[in-house]
């Protein structure tokens, strides 16, 4: 299947509301989100994190996920 995908160009991006994560992450604008966006982006992607947690380490949450996609593996080789 993966290679299916690969052949017509699909890949799973990660993505809530209208914002597409990859396309984000591809621009360097995973920081113009307010912490209680990023809270609910990660609560979105079902990613634990702290109440307690700053900007950064939610940004740094984000791009964890971020990096495991397919689409940004084949752009960092």
């Amino acid at each position: 299947m993966d290679d299916t995908n690969e052949e017509i160009g699909l890949h799973k991006s990660h993505s809530f509301d209208a914002y597409d994560f990859c396309d984000y992450h591809k621009n360097g604008k995973i920081g113009v989100y307010s912490v209680a966006m990023l809270k609910t982006i990660l609560h979105h992607l079902e990613v634990i994190f702290r109440a307690k947690d700053r900007n950064a380490d939610l940004i740094r949450l984000v791009k964890d996920v971020i990096y495991e996609c397919r689409c940004c593996k084949q752009n960092d080789a």
